[in-house]
């Protein structure tokens, strides 16, 4: 799992729910697309499934945030074609109409009722009628449900939002979770690599494994010591072999000791008669005087 595609993400969705705060929602929307994109990349590069599945999730959710966000826009983005039937005067108009329509209907059922031709009946009923059934569709679109919708999505971006901070802890401790498993399996795999280092070839327990032909203790013991023997055997050699190099260098040491002192006898002789000589022609100048 990359880090970095992770922080990312919770830096969008952090950016996101600022943006949703201050009601910028084409900020919001793109921050949660680009969150679930992270998230996605995330995912890609995991092997745990836990994880996986936990990303999966998340990045749905910032979709789907991003999916809310936007049909509130396409909505007001939708021209009104009702606006001028919504007005005042349009309203109280078509009130009137349908009340005077409706008075001359139940007029014509009652001369209908007293055997009158029914093809009397005004064409304008018919009018009237789709105008009754327009004031009523206007009337239902006028009824207070955008609130509502409203509410309701506000409620489930809540309810979004509370999910992805439980699914942001989640991650995290997972992720804490998966360090120390890594962490654990690479101590694991150092302390089984030294062992296996410290189990020499020679060992009886390597010998035992290793040969696979169900050799006794005793020949393993008898292997392990005649190795030994070798082993001491040379040892003797090496320390015989340091020994005369030791006495050879006794023996030169000496020899540049007695060379060394017949350096300094000579040289304390020669400063005497050095001294001697200075001191003997200082002598007939002091008796000249």
């Amino acid at each position: 799992m990359e880090a970095a595609s992770l922080t990312k993400a919770h830096d969008h969705a952090r950016a996101a729910s600022i943006a949703t705060q201050t009601s910028d929602t084409t900020v919001a929307v793109n921050e949660h697309t680009r969150a679930a994109g992270e998230f996605s990349n995330a995912a890609k590069s995991t092997s745990s499934v836990e994880a996986l599945r936990t990303l999966k999730l998340l990045e749905a959710h910032h979709r789907r945030l991003s999916e809310l966000l936007q049909f509130p826009q396409e909505e007001a983005s939708q021209p009104s074609a009702l606006a001028n039937e919504n007005s005042p005067e349009t309203s109280y108009a078509n009130i009137l109409t349908y009340d005077q329509k409706e008075r001359r209907r139940l007029a014509a059922s009652v001369h209908d009722d007293d055997g009158e031709n029914p093809d009397e009946v005004d064409d304008e009923d018919f009018v009237d009628a789709r105008e009754a059934q327009g004031l009523k569709s206007v009337n239902t679109r006028r009824k207070p449900g955008k609130p509502k919708c409203e509410r309701e999505r506000r409620n489930i971006v809540e309810e979004l939002y509370i999910e992805n901070a439980s699914l942001k802890e989640m991650l995290d401790k997972l992720s804490k979770r998966l360090q120390t498993f890594e962490c654990n399996s690479q101590n694991s795999g150092l302390a089984l690599a030294q062992s296996l280092r410290l189990q020499r070839p020679g060992s009886p327990l390597h010998s035992s494994i290793g040969s696979g032909t169900g050799s006794s203790a005793d020949e393993v013991l008898r292997k392990r010591n005649r190795e030994l023997e070798e082993q001491m055997a040379l040892m003797a050699k090496e320390m015989a072999k340091l020994e005369r190099e030791y006495v050879r260098s006794q023996v030169t040491v000496e020899k540049y000791r007695e060379r060394w002192e017949k350096l300094k006898a000579g040289a304390k002789a020669r400063r005497d008669r050095e001294e001697q000589t200075r001191l003997d022609s200082m002598e007939p100048a002091q008796s000249s005087r």
